[in-house]
């Protein structure tokens, strides 16, 4: 049975022979033969795309350079070409002795392949003389690159830091109605009154913006205090409104009351 295919093939019965060399010598020459014209194909599909595309960037460069202008430069703009690219590539810390290859791969990029007989431009051997004269010349002025300029100051920026949920809630209750019942307290503030930190929580918050709780039957009411309260400290400040407790409301089930109910 072939592993490769699954086919099985049956004997006559007969004992099988020996293969002899030349078969076997013919067998490795025909798979090597196979395998060199499979690589061929490859290298010609390979060299075939190559083509295409050196045919493409070739195209783009030609309609570059007609877009740019570069196209129909006379010798003298490309000089000067050559001049600014020399003080550029130096300024900006270029090794002298890779200026005539980085200038001449530059010159290439921007003016296509070098023709001998282009009547605007020169030979090979021409223009490297050319580049060289052009880097030799002590007047070319060279230096380091620029410096990073640091950013100029604005002035002094104070940034507030961000608002705590503690400095949110008692701006909003200094906004609250003179008078509000806890249940109204909590559902302002964002809090549950089922847990005890949030319980401390609202207490804090409404005595920081100027209330105080006052018993009630059912349930706690926190009233405004024109001239006194706690501040965010804990400090009570004097207030000339009938006592009220400072303590903070408590709460059984869903029902505000407080310690004790007053008659």
């Amino acid at each position: 049975m072939r592993p490769d295919t699954g086919e099985v093939r049956r004997g006559n019965g007969l004992p099988i022979a020996d293969c002899p060399d030349w078969l076997a010598d013919w067998l490795v020459a025909d798979g090597r033969r196979l395998l060199a014209g499979k690589a061929e194909e490859s290298r010609r599909k390979n060299a075939e795309l190559k083509a295409v595309l050196k045919q493409v960037a070739a195209e783009e460069a030609v309609e570059r350079r007609r877009s740019t202008g570069y196209d129909e430069h006379t010798r003298a703009d490309k000089y000067r070409y050559l001049v600014s690219k020399a003080r550029t590539l130096s300024n900006s810390g270029v090794a002298k002795d890779r200026l005539p290859a980085e200038m001449l791969a530059q010159y290439v990029a921007d003016y296509g392949d070098i023709r001998d007989d282009d009547p605007n431009g020169w030979r090979l051997s021409d223009l490297k003389d050319k580049i060289q004269s052009i880097i030799s010349n002590p007047d070319l002025k060279r230096g380091n690159p620029p410096p990073i300029r640091p950013r100029m100051s604005t002035g002094l920026v104070i940034k507030r830091s961000p608002e705590s949920d503690w400095q949110r809630r008692v701006k909003l209750a200094r906004e609250f109605p003179e008078t509000m019942t806890s249940t109204e307290v909590y559902d302002r503030l964002g809090l549950d009154c089922g847990k005890p930190g949030d319980k401390k929580a609202a207490s804090r918050v409404m005595k920081a913006a100027g209330f105080v709780a006052r018993r009630g039957r059912r349930w706690a009411v926190w009233e405004r205090v024109r001239n006194g309260g706690v501040d965010p400290a804990g400090r009570e400040w004097s207030s000339s409104l009938s006592p009220l407790s400072p303590l903070p409301p408590h709460h059984t089930d869903s029902v505000t009351v407080t310690p004790e109910s007053t008659m």
